[in-house]
């Protein structure tokens, strides 16, 4: 995208589970010390609560932002609207009905504002999970002129063609600026080069090569798994015939302080709070990193 360009500008990665659209995204966020960055992400539970994604995305800013102090310079209607349908930014205002649509142009002013602070980042992924609001929502925000901020988006293959060709039809218009980028599997000549980056240049027998092919179906994250495996000196005849059966494998080698630390982490609908965990899990912070970490 074009950095010298003064609207919003986006980013939309598409591809299936597995494929890389995380990874990819995360590349595009190295340096990003100077950016305010907020993120949110859709869950497939998500789907039946209204606006969950920008309800995340709002306890995020109300984290990093005292809006105590920015919020004067706020229109009024922007504080009732905003503070009446996101709790989490705690702006003390008297109840007053509203549309969806409305919201995402207040979300819009909002973010005008903060902008006028600083460089703002913001990643929603999981896409094809946000609810219908949601969606409206964010057609209205990027619609309603929130300046010159990045927005990095990721979905699945299912992700909705009506979000899709707003952003086809706002680029068109000279509102946005947006690029989409379609992640498709490896084919074999990629999984054998893949695999021989990963092991330090070691090459593996084309036989090898195809059963990690046709096991991980040319997906990055899979493909992961079973190398692990073979870093550990395990067989062709050790290789597991699905990738279900890999993942058991890898978790089979936690320890029983590792295995704890994931089961309460799987508690969580959608972002982990560190201090609950610690709390929960009952162990120092150094403890509860190098667990992670692994």
């Amino acid at each position: 995208l074009d950095g010298a360009s003064r609207v919003l500008r986006c980013l939309l990665v598409i591809g299936e589970a597995g494929v890389g659209k995380s990874c990819l995204i995360g590349k595009f966020l190295e340096n990003s010390d100077k950016y305010l960055l907020l993120s949110a992400r859709g869950v497939e539970e998500g789907r039946e609560i209204s606006l969950f994604p920008f309800h995340d995305l709002m306890k995020n800013l109300a984290a990093q932002i005292d809006l105590g102090k920015v919020a004067p310079s706020f229109p009024e209607r922007v504080k009732v609207v905003l503070g009446e349908t996101f709790p989490a930014l705690n702006l003390e205002v008297a109840f007053e009905s509203t549309s969806f649509s409305r919201i995402g142009r207040m979300l819009a002013e909002l973010f005008r504002e903060l902008r006028a602070n600083g460089p703002i980042r913001l990643v929603l992924e999981d896409l094809q999970w946000f609810d219908d609001a949601s969606l409206q929502v964010l057609e209205n925000f990027l619609g309603g002129d929130p300046g010159e901020i990045e927005i990095l988006m990721a979905s699945r293959l299912d992700v909705s063609p009506k979000i899709v060709k707003t952003l086809k039809s706002f680029a068109g218009m000279g509102l946005i600026k947006y690029k989409m980028i379609y992640l498709k599997s490896f084919d074999m000549e990629d999984v054998e080069r893949f695999c021989r980056k990963g092991l330090g240049g070691r090459r593996l027998s084309p036989q090898i090569v195809e059963k990690l092919y046709e096991y991980s179906g040319g997906l990055p994250l899979y493909l992961k798994n079973y190398l692990s495996l073979i870093v550990q000196k395990k067989s062709i005849e050790d290789i597991p015939d699905n990738v279900k059966e890999a993942i058991e494998r890898v978790l089979a080698g936690l320890g029983d302080k590792e295995r704890r630390i994931l089961e309460c982490m799987s508690v969580f609908l959608n972002e982990v709070n560190w201090d609950l965990l610690r709390n929960v899990c009952e162990c120092t912070e150094e403890v509860l990193a190098e667990a992670v970490e692994l």
